[in-house]
């Protein structure tokens, strides 16, 4: 929910991760409350699991979180390119996501979206829970008109479909479903609707291990039985308490905690700076000077101008023409301050990446192919390579744009007058959407497009786009949100 920018903060010389909200959720009086009671409560945390959060409040209207910046990748795009973990790998991932949700809960936080997207991963498997301080809608998994939901259906707790309150251990079904996905390559449910997916939620029993991952050792299976049990009672207690017992199934010789690496690690050591950068804010400031970087370069900007390029895009209603970056402007090019100030987290140094002291679990991950003429062979999944004017078998060749990940070839490459598109297969047989404006330079990913008699079509929370050779059409409801003739079409399969 919202847009990641990658920022530089003028007044704290360090470049951060910014995370605006839909605007229509500045207009809630009610949802402003939860946002900021939410966002204070996760400024405290001091979990090194957790993404710390620098500020937050409202700039002209738009609710923002300031964070540390992460560089690495998503849970889910290492799963795309190597579709499972192996069970050491995953438990080490997994017990440090539980680490973040103990300290959370601890401090009467529940995240409610525990999801690959919201895990980040540094190269050497550091992993990171995002989204903490992210108020929920009041409906947040109720149905909407158009029949789309707030919220991962994939991974969402059986209470969370009725009027239960949701607990902690909504989480620690999550976190369930999650380790399903990292050892299995699917999540427990595979169901292709919203109906079926509650359905499966609510009545279904997750596949044994021994059925559809026979490697992966027995003893897993009962752990995520326990952690996957509709009645919350029937669940591991703590997040903690799945992940020890995870550890304990996959060796039982080994003590849980070493294997797991769930005892927090040390914060990543912060890099010296000057005593200006260590201010707090203070309730006489009204603006932050935030400048983005783009992706490549450090651009200079003019202090008290929000110049924002999206890092990712995640606006609910997943058309790009509706992503375009923002442009914020302040009054006196000095920091923002929210209504309350954030406690000590707020103070944290530069974006810093974990030392090269802790113990490394993987090598580094392959990232997404941006260059042409690479010496890797299309893929037989596609039945044709592809090549055209500007794009290959993995997508349009242009840095940034729409291309897929290094191991998955393209089984279409589209352009319209201002959107570029890539669908791509996994080595599973999934696919993916990859969109990319050349009017705003947004970009978006979405998962499970089908196929159509006259093309493709692609659907992310009530917004429906409609490939076919002919045009490109991005519709929410009966409301049309583009409508463009197609430039390029080149089908794979």
């Amino acid at each position: 929910m919202g847009e990641v920018y990658i920022a530089y903060d003028t007044v704290k010389d360090r470049t951060v991760a910014l995370k605006l909200l839909p605007t229509d959720l500045a207009d809630d009086p009610e949802y402003q409350e939860r946002f900021r009671r939410e966002a204070r409560t996760a400024a405290r945390l001091q979990e090194p699991h957790v993404i710390p959060i620098h500020d937050f409040g409202a700039i002209d209207g738009v609710l923002f979180i300031d964070m540390r910046l992460v560089r690495g990748r998503d849970l889910r795009s290492v799963l795309r390119s190597e579709r499972r973990l192996d069970p050491a790998r995953a438990i080490a991932v997994v017990s440090q996501v539980a680490a973040a949700l103990d300290a959370a809960h601890a401090d009467g936080l529940v995240h409610r979206d525990v999801k690959p997207e919201n895990v980040l991963l540094t190269q050497d498997d550091f992993a990171y829970l995002a989204d903490f301080g992210i108020a929920s809608r009041a409906d947040e998994s109720k149905l909407t008109g158009d029949g789309s939901a707030i919220g991962s259906f994939a991974y969402m707790a059986p209470e969370r479909f009725d009027d239960a309150p949701v607990t902690s251990s909504a989480d620690v079904y999550s976190l369930g479903c999650l380790l399903h996905e990292c050892l299995t390559g699917a999540t427990p449910f595979a169901a292709r609707t919203v109906s079926a997916q509650i359905r499966a939620h609510l009545y279904e029993t997750p596949p044994a291990l021994s059925v559809i991952a026979p490697d992966v050792p027995a003893g897993l299976d009962r752990v995520l039985q326990w952690a996957l049990a509709k009645d919350p009672a029937s669940r591991p207690q703590t997040a903690g308490d799945l992940a020890r017992a995870a550890s304990a199934a996959l060796d039982p010789r080994s003590s849980p905690v070493e294997r797991a690496r769930t005892d927090p690690m040390p914060p990543p050591v912060a890099a010296p700076r000057s005593s200006s950068a260590t201010e707090t804010p203070t309730a006489g400031r009204s603006r932050r000077g935030v400048a983005v970087l783009a992706l490549v370069a450090v651009a200079a900007v003019v202090a008290g101008v929000l110049a924002l390029r999206p890092l990712l895009s995640d606006d609910g209603n997943g058309a790009q023409s509706g992503a375009t970056g923002v442009t914020l402007t302040s009054d006196d090019g000095v920091s923002a301050s929210p209504s309350a100030t954030p406690t000590s987290a707020a103070t944290s140094g530069p974006t810093p990446e974990p030392t090269s002291s802790t113990p490394s679990t993987t090598t580094p991950m392959p990232s997404p192919s941006t260059e042409p003429g690479t010496t890797n062979v299309p893929s037989q999944r596609t039945g044709v390579g592809l090549s055209g004017p500007g794009y290959d078998f993995q997508g349009w060749v242009s840095p940034q744009d729409a291309r897929c990940n290094v191991d998955d070839p393209a089984v279409l490459v589209a352009a319209s007058t201002t959107t570029r598109i890539a669908i791509c297969e996994t080595a599973v047989g999934d696919y993916y959407y990859r969109g990319y404006s050349t009017k705003s330079g947004n970009g978006i990913e979405i998962d499970h497009p089908e196929r159509t008699a006259s093309g493709w079509q692609v659907t992310n929370d009530g917004v429906t786009y409609d490939i076919s050779r002919t045009d490109l059409s991005i519709r929410k409801g009966s409301n049309s949100l583009l409508d463009e003739p197609m430039t390029t079409y080149a089908d794979g399969t």
